[in-house]
């Protein structure tokens, strides 16, 4: 799947502000006339929100799962409804935590599924990583991509919220929870 790469949600939101226009809508025919729902986008209204630990291929390791329950109870915190799911893939958000000495450790316990070739080479993919960002992918029902993006600013402005860094007053937007 291709898609724009940005250093923060509001700058997919502008990206999709552009993109999700009449002018695009006239000059692609494939592009559904649907514009950018600016209300969606900006809603501050408690979410409801699904999350998935493993997707039945494969179990997460130990520091992809930590990142999960962080991103869960951060949200959990701040108001919003989150509850187990089976999803399909949209955006993501980068940096939520990073790998720990702690991760790599239990990551030697690691056997997946069935521990067979596909199990142990995962493993050994992810072996060494200590210090390495881990991300958490947040998806929407088709054509909600703004809904997918106000979601995604909440967890960005939940986790600079956590490491004590703050969006600059002209990029921050109200939280989402009422």
């Amino acid at each position: 799947m291709v898609g724009p790469l940005a250093k923060d949600v509001d700058s997919l939101a502008l990206c999709m502000r552009a993109l999700l226009c009449e002018d695009m809508f006239h000059l692609d025919p494939s592009v559904p006339p649907i514009p950018f729902n600016e209300q969606m986008y900006t809603s501050t209204k408690q979410l409801r929100i699904g999350y998935f630990e493993n997707d039945g291929y494969w179990i997460p390791t130990p520091s992809m799962k930590r990142a999960i329950m962080e991103t869960k109870r951060l949200l959990e915190e701040a108001g919003h409804t989150v509850c187990l799911l089976i999803l399909q893939e949209n955006g993501e958000i980068p940096g939520v935590t990073k790998v720990t000495e702690e991760d790599e450790e239990e990551l030697q316990l690691y056997n997946g599924y069935t521990n067979d070739f596909w199990d142990k080479t995962f493993k050994k993919a992810v072996t060494g990583s200590v210090g390495l960002p881990l991300s958490v992918q947040c998806v929407a029902l088709p054509w909600h991509d703004e809904l997918c993006l106000c979601f995604m600013r909440e967890v960005e402005r939940l986790v600079k919220k956590r490491k004590g860094t703050s969006v600059p007053p002209e990029k921050s937007h109200q939280s989402i929870h009422a």
